[in-house]
């Protein structure tokens, strides 16, 4: 009887580790899992649309890698605000290395109504004067970036728009 007891014992032992669970598993099955919060945004279909070539704009999403707030843009002068400030700005290419990578202050994505999105990343170049950079980032592992250097003006816009979230 004693021999049928350890070999249970073991034969439970070795279970446990061949399901891959740990003893935190069993704790945690029977607590409610938190559910996702999905966030839709929906533009005023009242409000005129706005394009980035030829691609309506669904929303601009901004994200501080920081403080990991963050905040969607929807209305029609934000909107524009922001690719108003790109089309003037000083446009060049970069490569993005790991000081760069480690200075960026937001990730962004321009979310199109087709769903398609494009990436950036945005750095505050100058917090006293609220100087902004934008980079688009093609794909994920895209190190060559197109970068917009905002002029001064378009710069202060745009950074009073994300503050809040820096």
């Amino acid at each position: 009887m004693l021999l049928l007891g350890s070999a249970l014992i073991i034969l439970g032992i070795v279970w446990f580790f061949n399901s891959g669970k740990s003893i935190q598993d069993f704790y945690t099955a029977n607590k409610p899992k938190k559910k996702a919060t999905i966030i839709s945004t929906q533009r005023d279909p009242n409000e005129p649309p706005v394009f980035l070539g030829k691609q309506e704009i669904k929303d601009i999403h901004v994200e501080s890698i920081k403080t990991k707030k963050d905040i969607f843009l929807t209305k029609t002068d934000e909107l524009k605000t922001f690719i108003n400030s790109m089309d003037t700005a000083k446009k060049g290419k970069l490569t993005l290395d790991e000081e760069g990578s480690d200075l960026i202050d937001c990730d962004m994505w321009i979310t199109f109504e087709d769903g398609t999105y494009k990436k950036y990343f945005i750095w505050v170049v100058d917090h006293h004067n609220n100087e902004v950079m934008i980079a688009q980032q093609d794909t994920p592992d895209d190190v060559n970036l197109t970068y917009y250097q905002l002029n001064e003006d378009s710069s202060k816009k745009v950074y009073n728009l994300f503050k809040k979230i820096i």
